[in-house]
């Protein structure tokens, strides 16, 4: 009973407090964003895509989402709840599943999804890793939906970054940030499993070099 009313003191309190302490950051932060007209030609177009950052740079992606109709796919392992509860503070919607739980399930909410005009958010590298290897679902979602995938990024100048399986970065208070978007890759709905894991290999890749692109940049920036 005890670690049942824990659990769900945490539930109620981690949520808010990370929210509030979040958007305290990024009000003394400095943030500059490259590649950002890539998601407005599309948003010039009406059209819609699916944004792909690795777990580990995650925590300030909902302050470049702002203003968009987004869904993201979160995990059913025990931070899922925290992340949904999370990410709902920011308007933005979740779909729980994963490439280990509840796969098909999720899959198809973020088909429904997007279908309804939403764009998607995808970590594919989540729940458990590895770190910064792209698995399969991201190419899923887009060759189910027919949206374009926009890898995107975030680096900080000074940060916390946590021991986990995805070094979880965290901005302290008056850091200089940078968020970076990748060129749109798409996928052909009959694409063959060959076709598929080329794809798979070019979001890797992608996501890779803008994310060691932003850590090199936000030295002298």
């Amino acid at each position: 009973m005890k670690k049942s009313f824990t659990k769900k003191l945490g539930l109620a309190l981690i949520p808010p407090t990370v929210y509030w302490i979040l958007n305290i950051i990024a009000a003394t932060m400095r943030i500059k964003t490259v590649n950002y007209d890539v998601c407005r030609a599309l948003a010039d177009k009406n059209e819609n895509c699916i944004f792909s950052c690795w777990h580990g740079r995650l925590g300030m992606m909902p302050f470049t989402y702002k203003n968009r109709k987004l869904t993201g796919l979160i995990s059913r392992h025990s931070d899922g709840e925290l992340l949904a509860r999370f990410f709902k503070k920011f308007n933005i919607e979740a779909v729980r599943g994963s490439t280990t739980r509840g796969a098909t399930e999720g899959l198809r909410a973020m088909i429904r999804a997007a279908r309804s005009g939403r764009d998607l958010g995808i970590t594919p590298d989540g729940p458990k890793g590895p770190p910064r290897l792209a698995q399969m679902g991201v190419i899923q979602a887009a060759r189910l939906t027919g949206l374009p995938i926009i890898p995107v990024t975030f680096a900080a100048s000074s940060k916390a970054t946590f021991s986990s399986w995805d070094s979880f970065i965290f901005p302290y208070p008056f850091a200089r940030g940078i968020f970076i978007y990748g060129d749109a890759i798409t996928v052909k709905r009959d694409a063959t499993p060959e076709e598929m894991e080329a794809k798979r290999l070019e979001v890797e890749r992608a996501m890779n070099e803008i994310t060691d692109r932003a850590d090199g940049m936000i030295s002298s920036y």
